[in-house]
């Protein structure tokens, strides 16, 4: 009686959960004790084969070759290779007078039963590249749709194969402290500390080592970009941190930048200027404080503090911030007015695809008399060329009609959220978000003696001018003006609480910002 080896696979655990692995063994058994071969040691494997991670049939074959036992069985030769070189393995084993033997009679000790094993062989490198490229497919394609299609690395969720990562509202603003930590000097080994005190943990919910914080910083997924294997892809889940952000950690990363000449990175640097000498003023840190003055030797401007310019920001926000009420009003007009301006669109299409059809009927008859010769070719042309002008003018004016449907309520949805709560969106806040909000609302900052001074952007200017707008009905014949954009914050005077606008007020400044930013009058 010959002492064998058994060896079953099936591709993964959850084949492995059902009856595979049981019928193969109940097979090899039947097979066994016709054959009268006696099972020594049974190899279960639950891998894939195709990727060469076949640690139980490695070991087996180790065995065999030091004759530790006479061969092995298998349920079919499938289950024994699932490419050339395995099969190269099994020839060796046979020339050398091992026993490779299948569970459904298949020989392999001849001539038949060799050839037998090279189709099998090459349908199964077939089947393992077919199935990488296959697999490729999907994953390219899915990178072509802007998904993630990977597991969402720290500060974003899965929500399921083919769906885009969602930002984990537990730990974004740990991701973003991260990284303003380090770009201000904090090294790596002083962050694993320091931010597992702040509460992030990695995805398994543990603490971040060495190589996790350097993992996040490198990753531009935080970013909106999408790197797999060195190719970058345009991702479409929202962005954690700004490029901007993102470059710097890099340049700390490689060296380029020294954290420590960054870290003096005051919030206003560069934003400030003196009106008196036009100069920027300089930031610089005292006993604690950071201050911010101007360094023109004969210029009388007085020193501001980073506080008290702070303070002034939420003067400044308290004017054109929204309360719920008018927020209310402000969206059920903007709903009205979307339906309203539909039915504009349109209607104007309507008369547009009306001119176009009298034009291409104009187009016509022209071609007819040009064709029995009441009109010479000159005046043909002539006319031709005047109609395909007004067509065109006609499709430029149907593109703009169009792109105007519905883009116009979300941008002042946007600005009306924005109103809402703009200083706590501020203060909570990485410091480039807000340098890119304080631009977004004011085009320059400039200190006037004590006061810092403005210069509003619409349509923050018309919400810190909201007042007017209840006191006067403005129409399209008498188009209602802004005195002037600029405000001037006093540190030591709060400005007046304004007024909640009444619903008439918030009609106004809907109408108006909708006129103003998209050129559509839709006034009823």
């Amino acid at each position: 009686m010959k002492n064998i080896y058994a060896y079953i696979r099936v591709s993964t655990v959850k084949q492995g959960d059902g009856v595979s692995l049981e019928v193969q063994k109940r097979d090899i058994e039947r097979f066994a004790q016709q054959k009268n071969l006696n099972i020594v040691e049974w190899f279960e494997e639950q891998k894939s084969a195709s990727k060469g991670f076949r640690p139980k049939f490695n070991q087996m074959i180790e065995q065999l070759y030091s004759k530790k036992a006479d061969g092995f069985v298998a349920h079919k030769i499938d289950r024994m290779m699932r490419n050339r070189h395995d099969w190269a393995i099994i020839n060796e084993l046979i020339d050398e007078g091992c026993e490779v033997l299948s569970a459904d009679g298949t020989t392999l000790d001849d001539v038949n039963g060799r050839f037998m094993g090279d189709i099998q062989a090459a349908v199964a490198t077939r089947y393992s590249h077919n199935l990488s490229q296959e697999a490729k497919k999907g994953l390219y394609g899915r990178l072509a749709q802007g998904i993630m299609p990977f597991k969402a690395p720290v500060g974003y969720l899965n929500n399921g194969q083919g769906k885009l990562k969602t930002i984990d509202p537990l730990k974004v603003h740990l991701i973003q402290e991260l990284f303003s930590l380090y770009i201000k000097g904090d090294s790596v080994l002083i962050l694993v500390d320091k931010i597992y005190q702040l509460g992030l943990r990695n995805n398994r919910e543990k603490r971040l080592d060495k190589n996790g914080i350097i993992s996040i910083l490198r990753n531009p997924f935080y970013t909106g970009i999408i790197k797999i294997k060195g190719q970058l892809f345009k991702g479409n889940h929202e962005p954690i941190i700004s490029m901007t952000t993102y470059k710097k950690a890099q340049e700390v990363l490689d060296g380029k930048v020294n954290a420590r000449l960054i870290k003096n990175d005051f919030l206003f640097r560069r934003m400030i200027s003196c009106a008196n000498c036009g100069y920027k003023l300089i930031g610089e840190r005292q006993k604690g404080n950071i201050y911010y003055r101007c360094h023109t030797k004969t210029c009388p401007t007085a020193t501001i503090r980073e506080s008290v310019i702070q303070l002034c920001i939420r003067f400044l926000f308290d004017t054109v911030s929204i309360n719920d009420t008018e927020m209310s009003f402000m969206e059920t007009i903007l709903n009205e007015t979307t339906i309203d301006l539909k039915t504009k669109q349109k209607e104007a299409l309507q008369a547009l695809s009306l001119k176009r059809f009298a034009l291409k009927a104009k187009q016509d008859r022209i071609t007819t008399l040009v064709i029995d010769g009441t009109i010479d070719q000159e005046t043909y042309q002539k006319e031709r060329n005047n109609i395909l002008t007004e067509i065109q003018l006609l499709d430029e004016q149907e593109v703009n009609i169009s792109a105007q449907s519905g883009t116009y309520h979300e941008e002042v949805l946007k600005i009306l959220e924005q109103a809402k709560t703009p200083y706590y969106i501020y203060e909570n806040a990485i410091i480039e978000d807000k340098r890119e909000m304080l631009k977004y609302i004011t085009s320059n900052l400039v200190l006037e003696g004590k006061k810092l001074v403005f210069t509003m952007v619409s349509p923050f200017l018309e919400l810190s001018n909201r007042s007017i707008f209840s006191l006067c009905g403005h129409t399209q014949d008498t188009p209602l003006q802004m005195e002037s954009n600029l405000v001037r914050i006093d540190p030591s005077e709060p400005p007046i609480p304004q007024e909640p606008l009444s619903e008439e007020g918030c009609q106004n400044l809907i109408h108006y910002l909708i006129e103003q930013h998209f050129n559509i009058n839709n006034k009823p």
